[in-house]
């Protein structure tokens, strides 16, 4: 995985803290529950390094669990796993954050022949809700150099960290529109495992190696059993991210943009599309849906929501801005718009701006009832937070 990306991808995720006391409006916390989260120092630059912070609802508390660069973190498991990426000065990896902090590397498969390797490449790393199993791709290819290789899955089994290799690549020639099309492409987008880990969704792209302007791109969405590799009816062109799921029924979301607009679908059969009647600013980010619950967390006009995504209505408000606006006066709430939830659905986080001279946003948890308001960080510069459900 190059460089520039792990920029890119430092930039988007990561945030600093100003101070580690909450500020509440209630407080009645029940149960071990654990919010994620990354920061940096107020000066920041490419080589400043992203510090990952826990902060225990129960006692609002917040500790440091590591000082490093972490880029990317997936959702967490029943058991209190995370899994995330990290870079040193010199080296890149996925890792796993256990419920205890100890912290264990999670190793790329090894070949016995000298002249090949394994890399990173995508999908990123996605853990199963059930903390069983990890999902990510990598790339076999010679020694020196890394542009050639063949795509592959790994499945790695986060009970021993043993794991299994399927090469995927041979399974793309076909479930494009042309034979002609053979040089198969990992997109940059988000993918997402089932709650057992038996169903991993991810997006790849197809062209003719003729076109060496990449202009007759295709891209399609797949999914994978650990045994067959099936295609989404349609064949799309434009940039196509999965943005969330429904893990309780196994349908995704995807977004679609092209030149000419942009649109929010949802595939449940994979064989069909299904048009959806929500506004797409609605769908932000993967840690907005629920892994117990056919629940969303949505950041709309009137204030913090939840949505039920069987009927894809309205189901519950979770605070207004004017009654937020009055017990925390000064914010603006037209901008960020990410909204996190638990698995469970009981707890969510959000991000307002503040009057700050860098761009800095206030990290907020409230309870979907409405009370247990907090705010946990002062001018972060955040993409998303990660909370978990009750911990044993």
């Amino acid at each position: 995985m190059k460089i520039n990306y792990l920029k890119l991808a430092v930039i988007i995720l990561i945030g600093y803290l100003l101070y580690g006391c909450s500020e509440s409006s209630e407080s009645t916390n029940v149960g071990k529950r654990i919010v994620y989260i990354c920061s940096f120092s107020p000066v920041w630059s490419w080589n400043t390094y992203s510090d990952l912070f826990s902060f225990d609802i129960m006692r609002g508390e917040l500790k440091k669990i590591n000082t490093n660069i972490f880029s990317y973190s997936s959702g967490i498991s029943k058991d209190g796993k995370i899994v995330f990426e990290y870079s040193g000065e010199m080296e890149f990896g996925y890792w796993v954050l256990l419920s205890d902090n100890t912290l264990l590397p999670i190793p790329l498969p090894e070949t016995t022949d000298s002249l090949l390797k394994y890399g990173y490449s995508f999908p990123r790393i996605q853990l199963s809700y059930n903390g069983n199993l990890a999902v990510f791709g990598t790339n076999l290819h010679q020694s020196e150099n890394y542009e050639i290789g063949i795509n592959k899955l790994v499945f790695m089994n986060m009970q021993n960290l043993t794991y299994n290799i399927y090469d995927i690549e041979n399974q793309f020639y076909g479930k494009f529109s042309s034979p002609e099309i053979t040089d198969f492409i990992p997109a940059r987008s988000i993918s997402i495992l089932n709650n057992e880990g038996t169903t991993f969704w991810f997006v790849y792209s197809g062209r003719n190696v003729k076109d060496i302007n990449y202009s007759d791109l295709e891209t399609r969405i797949f999914k994978f059993d650990g045994k067959n590799l099936k295609a989404n009816s349609r064949i799309l062109k434009g940039d196509v991210c999965i943005v969330g799921a429904d893990y309780i029924n196994e349908k995704i979301f995807v977004r679609h943009i092209t030149n000419y607009d942009t649109t929010i679908f949802a595939v449940d059969n994979f064989n069909d599309s299904i048009p959806l009647n929500l506004p797409k600013r609605y769908f932000t980010n993967p840690e907005q849906f629920a892994k117990e619950q056919s629940e969303m967390a949505v950041w709309n006009d009137d204030g913090i929501a939840i949505y039920d995504l069987n009927s894809m209505s309205l189901k519950q408000n979770v605070i207004s801005w004017s009654k937020f606006n009055s017990l925390f006066p000064g914010y603006k709430s037209n901008e960020y718009r990410e909204v996190t939830i638990s698995p469970d659905g009981e707890y969510l986080t959000f991000f307002l701006k503040g009057n700050y001279y860098f761009d800095g946003y206030d990290v907020f948890i409230i309870r979907r009832d409405g009370t247990e308001l907090k705010r946990i960080y002062k001018e972060a510069l955040v993409w998303n937070s990660v909370i978990s459900g009750i911990i044993q």
